[in-house]
């Protein structure tokens, strides 16, 4: 009903009347409209990654060799290969799979999200020959932080809570 052509043969309308009418029809019609709003969070996927203690690259050897395998809910397995002794930082990312076929994803995760960590890289008091080793590193007076670091989550799993993302959450890994 709004086909009126332009009065002066240009391309624009620019009849006045016209465009009051649309728009009261644009606002009689939105009166009546009511906005919902649906969520779906989908599913909390997770992919550990190992970077450098400094800056943060990516030191790991294995790369892409050895796929990474997550039986979900329950764990993830995936293989790292580091040079010895190596010190290193476990980067766990977590994202919402919303289409899985589509691969859309969602890397902002509620805040309350709790991530348990189980370290199978660590010293264990529950291997005897690790056992030795953390024994002798309490022995000796200076290695108190190593050997935190070497125990830390090995034998009583880490409850962490998940930090703010530092890079902009719409980015793939």
């Amino acid at each position: 009903e709004h086909t009126k052509q332009p009065q002066d043969g240009s391309d624009l309308n620019q009849d006045v009347s016209q465009a009051a009418e649309a728009t009261a029809e644009l606002q009689a019609s939105e009166e009546g409209v009511k906005t919902i709003r649906f969520q779906y969070d989908g599913i909390l996927t997770f992919r550990p990654t190992i970077a450098a203690v400094a800056g943060g690259e990516q030191i790991d050897s294995a790369k892409d060799c050895h796929p990474y395998e997550m039986d979900f809910p329950v764990s993830s397995k995936s293989f790292h290969v580091l040079d010895y002794n190596t010190v290193f930082k476990l980067r766990v990312q977590l994202l919402q799979l919303i289409i899985p076929e589509e691969d859309v994803v969602c890397a902002i995760v509620d805040q309350s999200t709790q991530v348990r960590i189980q370290n199978g890289v660590g010293l264990s008091e529950n291997n005897p020959t690790e056992k030795a080793v953390i024994s002798q590193l309490k022995k000796q007076k200076n290695e108190a932080d190593e050997l935190a670091l070497y125990t830390k989550c090995a034998d009583i799993p880490c409850i962490l809570n998940v930090d703010a993302p530092v890079d902009n959450a719409s980015e793939r890994p």
